[in-house]
């Protein structure tokens, strides 16, 4: 989690139907949320925003209470979430294709995304191509 804290200056959270049912997901966001890291959430199709209910049984997920051996009382946790679903969003209207990420991916390493403070953001269908630019993108899966 520490490079959360001092090496990221945008978090970007591929919001899933399974991503705030992992620990280590939510363990991430919740340092960004603690740390004030500026966080964008790319949401795909599937995924579902949590409502209070699902909130407060985030403590029944397996391996949850190992965030607490990293200083995430289970109330940090569940407010960090809460906030995840204020932060600016990218919308992922469709299905997923290898051009999408790489427009996706284009515009978040882009200058224009990096410098403003509240980023205008749209569906992925609205960026710009991939030029010559390099980018790595992670799945989790």
């Amino acid at each position: 989690f520490s490079q959360i804290q001092s090496e990221v200056d945008t978090l970007v959270v591929l919001c899933s139907a399974e991503v705030l049912q992992r620990p280590w997901c939510i363990g991430e966001v919740t340092v960004a949320f603690v740390n004030e890291v500026r966080t964008v959430r790319v949401t795909l199709p599937n995924f579902v925003p949590l409502d209070d209910a699902r909130i407060g049984a985030l403590k029944d997920i397996d391996g949850i209470l190992v965030l607490s051996e990293y200083g995430m009382s289970l109330s940090v946790v569940q407010e960090a979430v809460r906030w995840l679903h204020t932060m600016p969003e990218i919308a992922c209207l469709s299905e997923v294709t290898n051009a999408s990420k790489c427009r996706l991916a284009h515009h978040l390493v882009s200058k224009d995304f990096r410098q403003t403070a509240t980023p205008e953001i749209g569906s992925i269908t609205t960026l710009t191509t991939l030029n010559n630019s390099r980018v790595i993108i992670a799945d989790v899966q």
